[in-house]
C-alpha cells in the first residue's frame, strides 16, 4: 500500500490485496516463516494472480457484432426492396478471430417475422433476407449473432431497424 512503511507489519489484509501485486507483506504475517516458505508463498500468490488474471483475460474475450447495415444503410426508412441484405462487422480483442457461422432474427410490433436459424457461414456482408413476403409501410428491428473459429457464440447484437415503403398498386382501367 502505498505511504506504509514496509518494515511495519500489515494488520489488514483485503481480497483487493491479494488480486494486486500487494504480496510483499505475506512475510508479514507469518514471520516465522524460513526464507525458502516466504519464496514458495510468493510463488503460489503469483501463480495465483496471473491465474486468475488470464481466466479474467479469457472470459472477457469475446466476439462482439457492431455496424449493423440494412441495404448498405444504417436503419433505412422507406426501403423499396421485397429480400434487404444484411451487413454487420465483428470486433474482437483477440487476434485471428473469424466468423464461420451466424443468425438472424427479425421482428415486427407482432412478434418474430423470421428466424434464418444458425447458417454456418463466414458471409457477414450482403446477407440476404430469405423470409415471408415483408409487408408494406412496416417497421422490422433485426439482430444478429455469430460464432468465432472457437466456437464462441456472440451476444446477440444491439438492435437495428429499417421500414418498408408504402407500395400503392395501380389498376390500370381501358
Amino acid at each position: 500500500m502505498l505511504g506504509v512503511d514496509p518494515g511495519t507489519p500489515k494488520t489488514e489484509f483485503t481480497f483487493f490485496d491479494s488480486i494486486t501485486a500487494n504480496f510483499i507483506y505475506i512475510g508479514d504475517l507469518i514471520p516465522a516463516i524460513s526464507k525458502k516458505h516466504k519464496a514458495r508463498a510468493m510463488r503460489k500468490n503469483n501463480f495465483l494472480f496471473f491465474g486468475l488474471l488470464f481466466l479474467t483475460t479469457t472470459i472477457s474475450a469475446q466476439v462482439k457484432v457492431v455496424n449493423l447495415l440494412t441495404e448498405n444503410q444504417t436503419n433505412p426508412i422507406g426501403l423499396d426492396v421485397q429480400q434487404p441484405r444484411f451487413s454487420w462487422q465483428l470486433v474482437s480483442d483477440q487476434r485471428n478471430i473469424s466468423q464461420t457461422a451466424y443468425e438472424i432474427t427479425i421482428s415486427a410490433s407482432k412478434g418474430t417475422a423470421w428466424k434464418s436459424g444458425k447458417i454456418m457461414s463466414d458471409r457477414s456482408v450482403q446477407v440476404p433476407y430469405a423470409g415471408a413476403a415483408l409487408q408494406s409501410g412496416k417497421k422490422y428491428t433485426w439482430e444478429v449473432r455469430v460464432w468465432d473459429n472457437n466456437g464462441k457464440p456472440s451476444p446477440w447484437s444491439e438492435p437495428a431497424f429499417f421500414q418498408t415503403a408504402l407500395r400503392f398498386f395501380v389498376h390500370q382501367h381501358f
